[in-house]
C-alpha cells in the first residue's frame, strides 16, 4: 500500500514469472502455520498468494502476482512480528504503467533495478507497555494509520490506490521506526508513530541506515481513533521532513524552466475517516478525506466514499456469501505545481466470493480520469479479476 500516485515501477516487457523461491517459501509456511500459542518460541504464520489480470484499451494486458507471508515468533515478554513479500515485475507498457492508480498490488516489492523481488518488509518487536502496545523495528506505516474496515486491504477489498490510503499522506513504505498505541477509554484510543523516511521500497537494505541517503529525514504521525456502537473513525496529523521533498512540486506533465529554483520544504497534512455499519445487515461504509501542504505535496486534497455489503445468496452453490462493493474518489493537485494538472477521479466496483474455503475470486472494474493528474487523459475503463489463495 502506498500513498504515492505513481508508485508502480516498470521494466521492459517480459513474461510474468514467480521465482522458484516462492514455492519453497509456500512450503515452509504451510509446515509452520498454526494457531496463536503462548508457548515460548512458538512460530505462527498465515499467507496469501494473489494474482491479478487487468485490461484497458490501448495498453498491454497486465498480469501480476504477489505473495504475502505474515507471522510471529514468541520471544520473551513480547512477540517478534515478521512479513515477507515477493512479487512479479510490472510491464513497462502494461496497465499499471499507464494507470499506476489501478492496482495497489502491482510493484509492492520493487528493487533498485525496477524488478520485483523477495524482501523482508516488516520485522519488529511487539510488546505491551503501560497498558498500551509498542512496536519497534522495520515497519510498514500504512498498516497503522488511516485505516478503515471497508477500503484498506488490496488483497481482498478495493485494488485502486486511492482506496487503499489517502494519497495526500506522504508516508514512507518500509522503514525503521516505532509506534505506540494506548486506549484512553472505552471509546477513544491514541496512536503515535515516529519513523525514518529512508525507505526500503526501490532501495536495498543499506539505505535504511544511510545517513547520506537522499530520502533521509523523519516521518511522524499522531492519530486519534474512536469507536462507539456501529460507528468508528479516526483523525490524524502527519509531518515528513525527507530531504528529497522540495517546493514547488512538479506535475507529471510539467517541465521546470531553466533557472527554476527548488527549496527543501516540510510536507505535512491532516486526514480522517468516518464510517460505520448498518445494524442487521452486512453493509459497511466509510468516508475518507485529507489535506496536505500544497507547497510541498502534489496531491494536496482528497475525498472518497466507499461501501460494501456481504450477504449469502442462492445464486451461489451452498448459499455462499457474496461481497459487493463500490467507491469513488477525487484527488486534487497542488495549485503551486509546475505544469498543467487536473483532479484525479477514480471509481471502482468489485464482487468477491469464495470458490472453496481457501480460494476466492474477485472481478473488478474501474474508471480512471486524469491519471497522474494529466489534464488530457479524459477517462478510461480498466477491467480485471483477482484470484487469491490463502494458506
Amino acid at each position: 500500500m502506498s500513498s504515492s500516485i505513481s508508485r508502480a515501477k516498470t521494466t521492459p516487457p517480459r513474461a510474468t514469472r514467480a521465482p522458484a523461491l516462492l514455492l519453497a517459501l509456500m512450503g515452509l509456511t504451510l509446515s509452520g502455520s498454526g494457531l496463536a500459542s503462548p508457548v515460548p518460541g512458538h512460530v505462527s504464520s498465515s499467507s496469501i498468494l494473489a494474482g491479478t489480470y487487468q485490461h484497458a484499451a490501448g495498453t498491454r494486458d497486465s498480469y501480476n502476482t504477489q505473495l504475502d507471508i505474515l507471522g510471529y515468533f514468541n520471544a520473551g515478554p513480547g512477540q517478534l512480528q515478521y512479513e515477507l513479500k515477493a512479487g512479479s515485475t510490472p510491464l513497462s507498457n502494461g496497465v499499471t504503467a499507464n494507470y499506476p492508480e489501478a492496482n495497489a498490488l502491482a510493484g509492492e516489492t520493487m528493487g533498485p533495478n525496477g524488478h520485483g523481488r523477495l524482501a523482508i518488509t516488516q520485522l519488529y518487536y511487539d510488546i505491551g507497555v503501560a497498558h498500551g502496545e509498542l512496536n519497534a523495528g522495520l515497519i510498514f506505516p500504512a498498516s497503522y494509520i488511516d485505516t478503515n474496515p471497508v477500503a484498506d486491504d488490496e488483497y481482498h477489498q478495493f485494488m485502486g490506490l486511492t482506496f487503499i490510503n489517502d494519497p495526500t499522506i506522504q508516508m514512507p513504505i518500509y522503514v525503521l521506526g516505532g509506534t505506540y498505541s494506548h486506549p484512553l477509554n472505552d471509546t477513544f484510543s491514541v496512536l503515535a508513530m515516529l519513523a525514518s523516511t529512508r525507505d526500503l521500497y526501490g532501495h536495498n537494505y543499506p539505505n535504511l541506515l544511510d545517513s547520506g541517503a537522499s530520502d533521509r529525514g523523519t516521518f511522524g504521525d499522531l492519530e486519534l481513533d474512536w469507536q462507539q456502537g456501529n460507528l468508528q473513525g479516526n483523525l490524524g496529523v502527519w509531518d515528513n521532513t525527507a530531504h528529497n521533498i522540495t517546493a514547488p512540486p512538479v506535475a507529471a506533465s510539467g517541465t521546470p524552466l531553466p533557472g527554476q529554483t527548488f527549496t527543501r520544504h516540510h510536507a505535512y497534512g491532516l486526514y480522517g475517516n468516518f464510517g460505520g455499519s448498518v445494524p442487521g445487515t452486512g453493509v459497511q461504509w466509510d468516508i475518507r478525506a485529507g489535506w496536505a501542504n500544497p507547497k510541498a505535496s502534489l496531491a494536496s486534497n482528497f475525498v472518497s466514499v466507499q461501501a460494501d455489503d456481504t450477504f449469502p445468496t442462492a445464486l451461489l452453490p451452498g448459499g455462499r456469501k457474496l461481497t459487493v462493493a463500490a467507491g469513488i474518489s477525487r484527488t486534487g493537485a497542488s495549485p503551486d505545481a509546475i505544469g498543467p494538472t487536473a483532479p484525479l477521479i477514480q471509481a471502482e466496483a468489485y464482487v468477491r466470493t469464495r470458490l472453496v474455503q481457501s480460494l476466492y475470486i474477485s472481478p473488478d472494474v474501474q474508471w480512471i480520469r486524469h491519471t497522474q493528474f494529466l489534464p488530457n487523459q479524459r477517462g478510461e475503463w480498466v477491467e480485471g479479476v483477482r484470484l487469491g489463495l490463502e494458506f
